[in-house]
């Protein structure tokens, strides 16, 4: 068993880590809803959205778009909080499941958010298929996490967060280059990288 997975055994400790996830996402959601063009979107579905912390603020800078907030379950029937809170509720749908399994299909685009870095490069072109497979046709994948700088000093902070992920469920954090070969192996296109609030960066991924 991971460590991951102990924490989600104890509902105490999957209680603290999920508060600790959120005000993660708080501190880069204004800057990934600000900054990245939801231009021509209709559906976001954020997968593994934990709270909707992040989907929440994108609603709520683009009124045209319905977002769907995707995680296990007994993540996911937190969100209502969260979505209710800032007024989006009802321009959100929530759904249980497992990202392995499959995806909610049609969305236009399938937002991943400090989700990747959780696993391996096999298991996440596993979760990045589902979201190929799921997609409309001139769909996108928008990955939303740390960006490993060029420069070693620079790189220093992410560099810990790499060897972390590497301890606590088998995941790493990924260069540009690696983040673009992942999502050619999963069959996507890769597109721009955007930083936006650093150390986090946007990552690009179209249907190819």
């Amino acid at each position: 068993m991971t460590a991951m997975e102990q924490v989600r055994g104890d509902a105490r400790r999957a209680a603290r880590f999920d508060a600790a996830m959120s005000e993660r996402t708080a501190a880069f959601a204004p800057s990934v809803a600000a900054a990245y063009d939801f231009a021509g979107m209709h559906v976001i579905a954020d997968i593994g959205g934990g709270q909707g912390t992040l989907l929440a603020e994108i609603l709520r800078r683009h009124q045209h778009l319905h977002g769907i907030l995707f995680d296990v379950a007994d993540v996911a029937h937190r969100a209502g909080r969260v979505l209710r809170d800032v007024g989006v509720a009802d321009r959100c749908e929530i759904i249980a499941g497992d990202f392995f399994a499959g995806v909610p299909e049609g969305a236009d685009g399938y937002l991943l958010a400090n989700v990747l870095h959780d696993w391996d490069d096999r298991r996440a072109a596993q979760i990045l298929q589902a979201c190929r497979r799921a997609m409309r046709p001139v769909g996108r994948v928008i990955i939303a996490e740390r960006l490993i700088p060029d420069d070693l000093p620079s790189a220093a902070p992410v560099l810990l967060s790499d060897l972390n992920m590497l301890l606590l469920s088998g995941g790493q954090e990924r260069t540009n280059a690696e983040y673009a070969t992942l999502l050619a192996a999963a069959g996507l296109r890769p597109g721009r990288i955007q930083p936006v609030a650093a150390p986090y960066g946007v990552i690009e991924g179209f249907a190819a």
